[in-house]
């Protein structure tokens, strides 16, 4: 929530992470992506797309896109920040480390 105003997406460059808090919200969402990349002449990359439930209780999701399964993962790096199925403290390792091997590097 930005500004009082609940985001359904973050994009960065040819990257969109998509946010809903049901399945069905997250199936339209990507349903809505996927017709609009179709009518400028793009396509999901399905190979490279996945899907992640996140908090206590997490199920298994069933999101397709031009009726394929997309895989659904408990981890993955996100403009560099590690995302996970469990909480924050493997990124908060992963950046420490990568702030450790930067510093090393200059020394």
């Amino acid at each position: 929530m930005i500004n009082g105003v609940l985001l359904s997406d973050l994009r960065f460059a040819d990257d969109i992470a998509l946010l809903a808090e049901k399945e069905i919200e997250l199936q339209e969402l990507v349903t809505d992506v996927a017709e609009i990349s179709t009518k400028m002449g793009m396509c999901i990359n399905t190979t490279k797309t996945e899907t992640q439930a996140l908090g206590k209780g997490a199920n298994k999701l069933q999101i397709q896109v031009y009726e394929q399964q997309l895989t659904q993962v408990n981890k993955f790096i996100y403009l560099g920040g590690s995302i996970s199925t469990d909480g924050t403290e493997e990124d908060v390792n992963r950046s420490v480390g990568l702030a450790r091997g930067n510093f090393q590097a200059v020394e």
